[in-house]
């Protein structure tokens, strides 16, 4: 299993709950999935992106960044993450 594995858990980060991602050297004894629903099968579904209303990218093609806030307990920088 790729989360038993010795290198993924030397270089594997998780979060602390607070403030930063930190490597825990150990590896996983139990692992939880949850499977997601897919609807979406077409690059179009990345059009939105290009949209200039939505102020996620620049004409170019950049992702616009911004100053850094944490919402729900996730570093948001740019954008496209808001």
């Amino acid at each position: 299993s790729f989360f038993k594995d010795k290198t993924v858990a030397n270089f594997l980060k998780t979060w602390d709950g607070k403030y930063s991602f930190s490597v825990q050297g150990m590896t996983a004894n139990e692992v939880d999935i949850k499977q997601i629903p897919c609807t979406i099968t077409s690059m179009s579904f990345f059009d939105k992106l290009q949209n200039p209303e939505n102020k996620i990218v620049y004409n170019s093609g950049n992702i616009r960044q911004q100053c850094e806030e944490q919402i729900d307990g996730i570093f948001v920088h740019d954008n496209l993450r808001k």
